[in-house]
């Protein structure tokens, strides 16, 4: 039961940015790029990079605790013994998980298709539609469903199977591509909500939210994403957006090693970290005056 109550509390959702500087995230990619044999790996580019992450923390803490647990308690140090070495095989098969450039493909074709599939829905030129009477829908009704979906697919499966990508390799999503993939999925939504108020037109509704998602592009592209001493390493920080939107973001942000649920170094973590190396300062300083003590007992008898 216990364990299950770990897994669940993996699985709840953080949002702090881990920095690209930190050492930790450094030591977890030169492993990431031995294990794979590829120089150019990044956290970024595994499916699960905050699992990895967590695990990593979660293992120093289960060291420092053995670290500061006594010899004779032969039990709990079994214990905490098989917890790493379960959590360290994690962190392996987690770090096999990379995004392959077939399936970044996949994604690409995905959404270029998707693009005349909607238009042809918003013009309705769509060549077969299907018959949905077993719905009470007629045909007219049928168009007009699909009308809707075009309306809003650019935001629904374009934005989203661009943004299923991982960095690297020729089809990956770049940083600067991410923050206007980010940005457009907060944005899209108020164009499809409010454009029908001024044109019931699908089709207007259609290219307007085409036109912005291109005119996000440019200006991501021609915009710095961070400053030249920062660390590259997520977006939502150096969009000089208000607070709440850089929350939001990054809660959106299930794709890079500074999100998907990875944990920052907070307060509470150091501090329980800091209270298991003192403590196992604390028992190696009593085993030291137990030896002295014992030494000088055995010179006094002698």
């Amino acid at each position: 039961e216990e364990e299950e109550e770990e897994e669940e509390e993996e699985e709840v959702p953080f949002f702090e940015e881990v920095s690209g500087d930190d050492p930790l995230v450094k030591e977890l990619e030169e492993r990431l790029r031995k294990q794979n044999g590829n120089k150019d790996l990044t956290l970024d580019m595994v499916l699960n990079p905050g699992t990895i992450v967590n695990t990593e923390r979660e293992v120093i803490m289960l060291k420092a605790e053995l670290k500061a647990t006594p010899e004779d308690d032969a039990e709990r140090i079994k214990e905490l013994e098989d917890k790493i070495e379960q959590k360290q095989m994690k962190i392996v098969t987690e770090m096999r998980q990379v995004m392959t450039d077939s399936l970044k493909l996949e994604f690409l074709l995905q959404a270029i298709l998707s693009i005349p599939l909607f238009c042809s829905f918003c013009y309705d030129a769509f060549p077969a539609y299907p018959d949905l009477e077993w719905l009470t829908l007629t045909p007219e009704d049928t168009k007009l469903v699909f009308r809707i979906f075009g309306l809003w697919g650019v935001w629904l499966v374009t934005v989203p199977a661009l943004r299923a990508r991982k960095p690297g390799g020729p089809f990956g999503m770049g940083y600067e591509e991410k923050r206007a993939l980010d940005t457009s999925f907060l944005v899209l939504p108020f164009v499809c909500i409010f454009t029908p108020f001024f044109t019931k037109d699908p089709a207007v509704c259609f290219w307007v939210s085409l036109v912005i998602l291109a005119g996000l592009y440019v200006w991501s592209f021609n915009t710095p994403l961070v400053d030249e001493s920062g660390p590259r390493r997520g977006a939502g920080k150096e969009l000089g957006l208000p607070e709440p939107v850089n929350w939001l973001l990054k809660a959106l942000d299930f794709g890079t090693g500074s999100e998907r649920g990875v944990r920052s170094e907070d307060k509470e973590w150091k501090a329980q970290l800091d209270s298991y190396e003192q403590a196992a300062e604390e028992l190696l300083k009593a085993k030291q005056e137990k030896v002295a003590a014992k030494e000088a007992a055995e010179a006094k008898a002698a």
